[in-house]
């Protein structure tokens, strides 16, 4: 539970920022599980040098800053899977003046090696818990703490097992807020983190896919991204300098199906979260196609040049501002492949969109199933049946205790 006795954080967190910050004076970089984190991994911080601190999972920066201001000599050693989490956590250590405090650092051995003390934000995937277990169990050091919390509506007995795997004992903090803290000692049978693979029949071609944990649909082929792929032209444009952009690639099944099939094309394949690059390049290996297929870590295919690409498959579901960013890097005449997903019981729709050339119409043309193809329509068609789910999905019941929600936060 909290020791009450001890001042956890000497930062004010209300002064950080989320990222991308709107200007909302009501949002905030931390939440009820932070605070908790904080309090309740405070007893075990004290006199630990930042250098012997790591975090992971950090929404905004708000659990490696604080830990940072707490602490002296050396660093926070911070690993977010996000690349918005990396610049909010840069973003807020320059406005705290702690920017020489915290160091982001990829989910490899140095990112917890010696560490006494780890806080983490529990993944929703068991397999990215998983990872971090094993990688924390086998170069942290033996006396090592692990801190790893949530909301409880997030939460599942299944993480306590998971890291009963790598130590061996794990205690669970009282709830506070509706969240909770799992604290581990006694780190056993480390592993680093090694992708799961599966080799899958995609039409007429052979695809060797890996990937990390808490990447989407692991190594495995979801309907949304077969729709895509059965609905990829088999004319690719563009050229060497000019390649097939996989957007939000995820484990790099679409990038290296494109380039299996397309002998010479190059491929490059962008996504926001480390796991997935990691997969994606591990797919791209596996496949030796790694010569022709570019992974970046990229938000909004911000790293092209404007007007440069003609082809563009979007994994993601259908949100407009992404939409718009990306849009910009995309040259007259360009095509999409992208899928629209919002759960059952609607099917997913594949859709193929041309952007026109500046004498064409103004607008892109959509191709649907017979609906509203706009995609303000799409969206209000849509839209109710998305809310329906999320009002079933509050109303389950909560894992942990047994007992029914009466609130949704």
């Amino acid at each position: 539970m909290a020791r009450d006795s001890v001042d956890p954080v000497t930062l004010d967190l209300d002064t950080l920022r989320p990222y991308p910050d709107a200007g909302d004076p009501d949002s905030r970089a931390h939440d009820a599980a932070d605070r908790l984190l904080l309090d309740e991994s405070a007893e075990a911080r004290q006199g630990v040098a930042r250098r012997e601190i790591a975090v992971i999972g950090d929404t905004f920066g708000a659990l490696a800053l604080a830990c940072a201001s707490d602490a002296s000599d050396g660093v926070v050693r911070v690993h977010q899977d996000s690349l918005g989490g990396e610049r909010a956590l840069a973003a807020n250590a320059r406005s705290t003046g702690l920017e020489a405090s915290v160091a982001s650092l990829p989910l490899d051995p140095e990112l917890v090696r010696d560490a006494r003390v780890v806080l983490v934000r529990l993944p929703r995937s068991l397999e990215a818990l998983r990872d971090i277990a094993g990688l924390i169990a086998a170069h942290a050091a033996p006396d090592v703490v692990v801190f790893a919390g949530g909301r409880i509506k997030h939460m599942s007995l299944g993480m306590n097992d998971v890291l009963r795997e790598h130590f061996d004992t794990v205690d669970v903090s009282l709830a506070r807020q509706k969240s909770r803290v799992l604290i581990a000692h006694g780190p056993h049978d480390g592993r680093d983190p090694e992708p799961s693979a599966a080799r899958l029949r995609i039409g007429d071609t052979d695809v060797e896919v890996r990937a990390f944990g808490g990447v989407f649909a692991g190594a495995a082929l979801d309907i949304g991204t077969r729709l895509l792929i059965d609905n990829l032209p088999d004319t690719i444009p563009g050229h060497a300098d000019d390649p097939a952009v996989d957007l939000a690639c995820g484990n790099g099944i679409v990038a290296a199906t494109l380039a299996l099939r397309h002998p010479g094309l190059r491929v490059y394949a962008s996504d926001e979260s480390a796991a997935a690059v990691a997969s994606a390049r591990a797919t791209a290996a596996a496949n030796g196609i790694a010569d022709r297929m570019t992974v970046a870590r990229d938000d909004a295919l911000a790293s092209l040049p404007a007007a440069s690409a003609s082809f563009i498959a979007d994994r993601r579901d259908d949100r407009p501002a992404p939409v718009r960013r990306c849009s910009s890097r995309a040259a007259p005449g360009w095509r999409t492949v992208d899928r629209l997903e919002f759960g059952p019981p609607l099917p997913p729709v594949a859709r193929e969109t041309r952007r026109p050339d500046p004498s064409d119409r103004p607008h892109p043309e959509v191709h649907g199933h017979g609906l509203d193809t706009s995609l303000s329509g799409r969206l209000k068609r849509f839209q109710p049946s998305a809310l329906r789910l999320g009002r079933r999905r509050r109303q389950r019941t909560d894992r942990m205790s047994g007992l029914p929600r009466q609130s949704h936060g």
